[in-house]
């Protein structure tokens, strides 16, 4: 059954218990609704009276916000599972009462039941609906929502269907005794918790009285345009929906003269309806992809200026019930998913109370005012005029839903920026200086000047442009940092391709890199376009760094993010091939296949950078709690066809539904095999892929139908690559081969604490500054007092410790072994050792010198930021628990 759901209904393995558990309590309990909500109100009419209606409607308003606000109080303490168990304990009680009533012929049942009716119906509203939005986020929402309403139309259309039938064999009032019990069993059945497929983190807090609530709208409203529309849509659409409610009651109760004709229309028309409204949730996630978010707002408010148009010229019975089935389609169908979805993108700071306040306050003060207008508008016009006042109401929410469609992007960003600093660097569109100068463009002017080098011993040097262009070619950094920075001055685009070359040095050659090739204009701005894709990553995020820095607005990357995202595809493809076989080289093969993709979506956001001035915050909100939110914000910011591209790739999604996306819009592999993944691994443009993947085929694919392969890669330009193909050439034609120093390096460093985490690229370049010394039993290594500024590695052997070494007060502290190291803290300190190391048997050890660790830090910064976590892992232990908290 898992398998059929996540093929047919997009449900993936992680959301599939969640799903479940709610899509059964949602088309349980609308299921008996149903059979409840077309006996109360055929009873109303019939057995009280359409002319009570309006009056209703405001005591169901007032009473609704009573219970609301009682609840919201008691969300304090109890979560919203609780809440909702314990309010259908309480209905199971009040309408078995009820029943009594009925059977006794008292007319005080009916108005009772019908604000329970409609009490419940906020209620459902808030908390199924908070259910379901702990659950899953606002990305999953967009596929799961819509099922959720189907699960509810399913439930309502079998119970409507079910309503004549019921009502001619058990009699009407019999229906009170079912949903008691129906009551009953979803209590209990809420008692058992659903298993959520994310973490859910909000409790209720923040505004913690009715007043507080009302006193902070205003600024909440003026602060956050999420805020102010989910309010529009939680208060217009119910002031409207009173109008038309009486509309139809009136039109409905005159068209049919009995009990049984009314209840029969009823069950009959709302089971078709609700049907019909099912067989258009299917296409609902298409609708989301096609229109978006924001024009799929537009289409409830419209709906409504056109049914309230036709009721002024037509008020029948067909016309009321097209419009009805219109009403019911735009709730369930679009606006119902589309709020939801909206709800997972408010701020953090307004979530927990927009919960409760706009689905229930909001929603209820939205129904009074209607109500209130009903009753109001009911002695000075016939119902059929009402139409005009709530079609003035209907083109005023269209209007609002324009001006949330401008600010529908500056919604979404400020969920992510949050709690981050760095926001007015990147905000070009809507921010500009006091000049009318982007803040982007002076944030550029300053980023040229912070690559602009100006050590002591370079300041002011000038040279001549040929001299400067020798030392480009030569091997001397500092040399060459000095020519860039002469040719920084002068703008000459003979020293392009030299200047490219330096791209891929240490920190400081990089910056003077970019600097120079920043002067030579936009007259190189085409080759580098033209080159970029051919380029060592290195290389190729300086010349990003240079057309984003150069301020041009109509830069061609799109070719070059195009090959970044196939290759990426690709990746995918050759992950899932790969994915059921279990050996250390291919385990480390598909770890960098994952690196490298995360390395591409890099570079791909920053290519956006360019053109695009938000995407560094999106790229970084990719990797946060707010991911739905950032996926919302790049859809909305990109052209929808390069969407269709990235988007699979960020979104949060099976490895399955990725490829078959990815299928859809490139022509990637297909009917793939491991032998066509690895020899398309092979041909990879990342140097360490294709060193891993002759890795891989020599240890666990030794095969000579892959010698091929490995005989084009034992002529790579790369050192690694050729050393990796010919040991697997080796173990393929069955000879004895020892394992590359390369590879064999990074196996051993993997094995060690302190770069847990760290990729395959890290520890590859790790490995190259590392040194490889042995040692004799006896030998001293470290003397205590004497400075030393190295990490040591325990490849092989034991290392005695020792305070006070060849004193009386000699001491052994403890023995390190292999996988063990020593002088972490000296990489930053530059503290003398505190202790001598002696070799307790024959050892060898890598060596990692200060100096080379901080050129490597310099390179590969996620090394340092592993560092940090190392430490911080450490001062933890080290800590009594009460300290930390």
């Amino acid at each position: 059954m898992k398998a059929f759901v996540e093929k047919h209904l997009r449900i993936y393995e992680h959301e599939f218990s969640g799903f479940m558990w709610t899509a059964v309590l949602f088309f349980f309990l609308f299921l008996f609704t149903a059979l409840f909500r077309n006996y109360v109100d055929t009873a109303f009419l019939k057995r009280y009276g359409v002319e009570h209606l309006p009056l209703m409607l405001v005591i169901n308003s007032i009473l609704t916000f009573a219970i609301l606000e009682a609840l919201d109080r008691l969300g304090r303490r109890y979560g919203d599972q609780t809440l909702l168990s314990g309010f259908l304990l309480a209905y199971c009680i009040l309408v078995t009462l009820l029943y009594i009533l009925v059977r006794r012929s008292a007319g005080l049942p009916y108005p009772v039941l019908f604000q329970l009716l409609y009490l419940q119906d906020s209620v459902l509203l808030v908390y199924l609906w908070n259910i379901a939005g702990d659950l899953f986020d606002a990305r999953q929402g967009r596929r799961i929502f819509p099922l959720l309403t189907a699960a509810q139309v399913t439930g309502a259309a079998l119970g409507s269907f079910l309503t004549p039938p019921f009502s001619r064999w058990f009699g009407g009032d019999f229906t009170l005794v079912i949903y008691s019990a129906a009551c009953l069993l979803a209590a209990l059945y809420l008692a058992r918790p659903a298993k959520t497929s994310r973490s859910v983190g909000i409790v209720p807090v923040g505004l913690r009285s009715s007043r507080e609530t009302w006193r902070r709208i205003p600024s909440l409203v003026k602060k956050f345009p999420m805020i102010r529309y989910l309010i529009v849509l939680g208060v217009l659409p119910n002031v409207l929906l009173p109008i038309f409610t009486y509309q139809f009651s009136v039109i409905a109760n005159s068209a049919f003269g009995s009990e049984a004709s009314l209840i029969s229309f009823l069950g009959f028309f709302r089971g078709a309806t609700t049907l019909l409204i099912l067989v258009v949730l299917l296409w609902v996630g298409s609708i989301y992809r096609e229109l978006g978010l924001v024009r799929s707002s537009f289409l409830q408010p419209l709906n409504f200026s056109l049914l309230f148009g036709a009721l002024i010229i037509w008020f029948n019975i067909a016309v009321a019930s097209i419009a009805q089935f219109s009403v019911l389609l735009m709730q369930r169908a679009v606006a119902g998913p589309l709020n939801k979805i909206l709800f997972n993108l408010v701020p953090m700071e307004a979530r927990s109370w927009s919960r409760v306040f706009v689905r229930g306050t909001a929603v209820k003060f939205g129904m009074m005012l209607g109500a209130f207008l009903v009753l109001g508008l009911k002695p000075l016009m016939a119902p059929r005029y009402m139409a005009l006042a709530a079609l003035v109401i209907a083109i005023y929410w269209l209007l609002e839903t324009r001006f949330f469609a401008r600010k529908f992007k500056w919604a979404l960003k400020q969920v992510i920026v949050e709690g981050q600093v760095d926001f007015d660097r990147i905000e070009a569109d809507c921010v500009t200086g006091p000049a009318g100068t982007s803040v982007e463009i002076q944030a550029f002017h300053e980023s040229r000047q912070d690559l602009v080098l100006e050590p002591e011993t370079l300041k002011g040097v000038t040279m001549d442009p040929g001299e400067a262009l020798k030392l480009l070619e030569g091997e001397d950094p500092a040399s060459k940092i000095m020519a860039a920075q002469s040719l920084a001055e002068s703008g000459d685009a003979r020293a392009v391709v030299p200047l490219i070359s330096m791209l891929e040095g240490d920190n400081e050659s990089h910056k003077a890199a970019v600097a120079a090739l920043l002067s030579c204009g936009q007259t190189t701005h085409s080759f580098l376009e033209a080159i970029l894709i051919e380029q060592p990553l290195r290389v190729q995020r300086g010349i990003l760094e240079v057309l984003r820095l150069s301020g041009r607005r109509n830069v061609e990357i799109l070719p070059f993010v195009g090959k970044l995202l196939e290759e990426a595809y690709e990746n995918l493809i050759s992950l899932r091939e790969l994915e059921g076989i279990i050996t250390p080289p291919v385990d480390m093969l598909k770890s960098r296949l994952r690196e490298r993709n995360e390395e591409l979506l890099s570079l791909c956001f920053h290519a956006l950078w360019i053109n695009h001035a938000d995407m560094r915050l999106m790229y970084e909100a990719l990797k946060s709690s707010e991911l739905s939110t950032a996926v919302e914000l790049v859809e909305a910011s990109l052209d929808p066809v390069f969407s269709r591209y990235l988007i699979p790739l960020i979104d949060n999604i099976s490895l399955d539904e990725r490829i078959r996306r990815g299928r859809e819009v490139l022509p990637l592999m297909r009917n793939e095999t491991l032998e066509k993944v690895l020899v398309g691994l092979g041909f990879n443009h990342d140097g360490t892929t294709r060193m891993l993947t002759a890795y891989a085929i020599g240890e666990a694919f030794a095969e000579e139908r892959f010698l091929p392969i490995l005989d084009a890669l034992s002529k790579d330009k790369e050192k690694d690559v050729m050393e990796a193909a010919q040991f697997a050439r080796q173990r393929s034609s069955n000879k004895g081969a020892e394992i590359p120093e390369t590879l064999d390096r990074i196996n051993r460093l993997r094995e060690f604490l302190i770069f847990d985490g760290m990729g395959i690229r890290e520890l590859q370049a790790i490995g190259s500054v590392a040194a490889v010394e042995a040692y004799r039993p006896g030998q001293i290594i470290i003397q205590e007092g004497e400075p030393d500024v190295s990490l040591y590695l325990v490849v092989k052997g034991r290392i005695a410790v020792f305070r006070k070494y060849e004193t009386p007060q000699q001491k052994e502290e403890r023995n390190l072994g292999p996988g063990s190291f020593t002088g972490e803290l000296r990489l930053f300190t530059e503290l003398p050792s505190s202790a001598t190391l002696v070799a307790a048997e024959a050892t060898e050890v890598y060596v990692i010198r200060r100096c080379h660790f901080q050129e490597i830090m310099k390179i590969y910064p996620q090394i340092g930021a592993n560092l940090c976590l190392f430490f911080a892992l450490k001062i933890v232990a080290m800590r009594p628990e009460e300290e930390l908290e």
